[in-house]
């Protein structure tokens, strides 16, 4: 165990107390010599514990200990003076052992809530845990649809006809009419900045170009996009980030016929 650990572990507050088990003492007692600054800990600790025991103790009334003199001499009356030495010691006595009880409730309260302090932490820690493994099933059960469907025997894999502007650009379409469901396969995309995103466009005789899924590029080599049935040309372009909703022609970085 580490300095901090020894701290937190609540065995320097019962070592003072004289609550420690042989192998906590033991314990304690090793760290002491590795740990030399932990002997000023024991210091503030049973200084600490002696203030709340001197300030929370609580005096017997006057009856009460008329009540124990009397019972200690068996008779009423004026004691002699060796018996008024024994009312002093008494009464001493009885001081001390408020104080000692004090200091008890005081190291039990303190152990009681390094427990709770611990219990708490490993609470948190385990909810934590439980939100990463909950995270990251659902990551892995998406993958795994994922993979489900890449593999289907449906798919067509269609290579995307690149412009001269970005010839150097390798991506292809996996198109699947009967589940109609789309992914674009990267193998290479052109660098656009912050403020940009790539957009897909579904191109139909006749008609505008409808625009559909905005992605950065980084989503990973298998992206999702949309399926427009009736399609018969798909198109990507670098749009401003998020997308338009009319295609920036002069940013067109390649096209793909799909069979209908």
């Amino acid at each position: 165990m580490n300095v901090n650990e020894i701290r937190a572990s609540g065995l320097l507050e019962l070592y003072v107390v004289g609550q420690c088990s042989l192998v906590e003492r033991e314990t304690v007692e090793e760290a002491l010599k590795s740990f030399p600054e932990l002997k000023n800990d024991l210091y503030q600790i049973g200084a600490a514990l002696e203030n709340y025991a001197r300030l929370n103790s609580v005096m017997p009334s006057d009856g009460l200990k008329e009540k124990i003199l009397e019972e200690v001499r068996g008779s009423k009356g004026t004691p002699p003076e060796s018996s008024r030495n024994v009312e002093n010691r008494s009464a001493s006595g009885f001081q001390w052992l408020c104080a000692i009880l004090g200091l008890a409730v005081l190291a039990l309260g303190y152990l009681l809530f390094i427990a709770e302090a611990n219990r708490t932490k490993i609470e948190e820690e385990f909810d934590l845990l439980k939100v990463q493994c909950d995270s990251t099933q659902q990551a892995s059960d998406l993958q795994f649809a994922q993979l489900n469907k890449l593999q289907d025997q449906n798919n067509e894999i269609l290579p995307i006809t690149s412009t001269d502007k970005y010839a150097a650009s390798e991506l292809y379409l996996i198109y699947n009419l009967q589940s109609q469901q789309n992914f674009v396969q990267v193998k290479s995309l052109p660098n656009i900045s912050d403020q940009q995103s790539f957009q897909l466009w579904s191109l139909k005789d006749g008609q505008t170009p409808i625009p559909l899924t905005v992605f950065q590029g980084d989503e990973g080599f298998f992206i999702p996009v949309a399926f427009e049935e009736d399609t018969t040309t798909y198109a990507i372009t670098i749009e401003p980030r998020g997308g338009r909703e009319t295609p920036t022609l002069e940013n067109l970085i390649g096209t793909v016929n799909v069979p209908v």
